[in-house]
């Protein structure tokens, strides 16, 4: 039987009249938290979701240093609301992330530029 993977969440509501807008971040039981996570354990998932106030913003990336591995990979859901880390934790180091979010309104996605993966002949 395998270990379940170790989950923290979390809930972000961005205050977007105070300049520069406000980020809070509330535990599972909706109480204020730094929203920091101690990872103990390989690939621990850490997830970050938007509240209902924050709706019409969506996640776009987060800015990450103090990664030297880069062992921290990220995913942001399609409907932007949620971004997902995966840690591997690898190595012992301090990781700041900072989440960034735009109004769904004004996100700009390019054309669709392809990468295309061939077998040298």
């Amino acid at each position: 039987m395998s270990n379940p993977t170790p989950l923290s969440q979390f809930t972000v509501s961005v205050n977007t009249e105070e300049t520069p807008p406000r980020y809070t971040i509330y535990d599972t039981s909706g109480n204020p938290t730094s929203g920091n996570v101690t990872v103990t354990e390989s690939n621990t998932l850490i997830m970050y979701t938007l509240r209902e106030d924050s709706s019409e913003l969506q996640f776009v990336g987060p800015i990450i240093s103090g990664d030297l591995d880069n062992d921290l990979i990220y995913s942001i859901t399609e409907d932007g609301q949620t971004i997902i880390f995966v840690d591997s934790d690898s190595t012992t180091e301090n990781i700041c992330m900072k989440l960034v979010t735009a109004p769904k309104s004004s996100v700009y996605t390019s054309q669709d530029p392809q990468i295309i993966n061939r077998k040298k002949s």
